[in-house]
């Protein structure tokens, strides 16, 4: 009866081992899958970001050669300015070039030499910001054209005080689906979506108004 009990819970320790090295096991399976496609996400980035540089290279060659060819006269209908693509492996890209000396720069709403003491002040740059969102909407409420401008300053500036109408990390962290404030310039106007008071339906004619350099 000894032996037989002994043998029971030998049996239940090695089920157990079993068992422990088995989820063992997958958590290393998960983290080997997760990193390998964290390595595949790094590399594809890597390679988005040199067939821009790519491309930006290409329209800074075709630009100086037109103006070698034309006197220095640049216009929208020049080839610069059309759709371009070229292959990859698997596909191709398509390019399109914008003039960004119309456009309204984002990243230019903080500076420094612009605000008081406790950073509080509009900028010269917000205030345009301002106007140009009650151009592209004049039914936008001026509480939430104050928000926008005021919390987008504070996503793009370097610190965590929070402007009078403004958003830092406290507000966004309490979402539903929570994030940090980049606290940093944006790499795509797009990134307008994630701004406290922003909204879907006035955002998309306020985007091709606006670019970051």
């Amino acid at each position: 009866m000894r032996h037989s009990k002994q043998r029971g819970a030998a049996l239940l320790i090695v089920l157990m081992v079993v068992a422990l090295v088995a989820i063992i096991a997958s958590e290393m399976g998960a983290r080997l899958q997760l990193q390998v496609q964290r390595a595949s996400n790094i590399k594809s980035s890597n390679q988005a970001y040199w067939y821009a540089k790519s491309a930006e290279e290409y329209a800074r060659i075709s630009l100086v050669t037109l103006m070698e060819e034309t006197g220095n006269k640049i216009t929208l209908n020049q080839p610069w300015a059309q759709e371009f693509e070229y292959p990859m492996e698997e596909g191709g890209i398509s390019v399109t070039l914008e003039d960004m000396q119309s456009c309204f720069n984002i990243n230019a709403l903080p500076n420094a030499n612009q605000t008081n003491v406790n950073g509080q002040q509009p900028t010269e740059a917000m205030n345009a910001f301002a106007r140009l969102l009650q151009l592209t909407n004049e039914e936008i409420p001026s509480f939430t054209v104050d928000t926008v401008r005021d919390s987008l300053a504070d996503w793009l500036d370097s610190d965590d005080r929070m402007r009078i109408y403004g958003a830092e990390d406290s507000e966004y962290a309490s979402r539903a689906f929570p994030y940090l404030a980049a606290n940093g310039q944006m790499s795509s106007q797009s990134e307008l979506r994630l701004i406290n008071g922003v909204e879907a339906e006035w955002l998309e004619d306020l985007l091709p108004q606006g670019c970051v350099i």
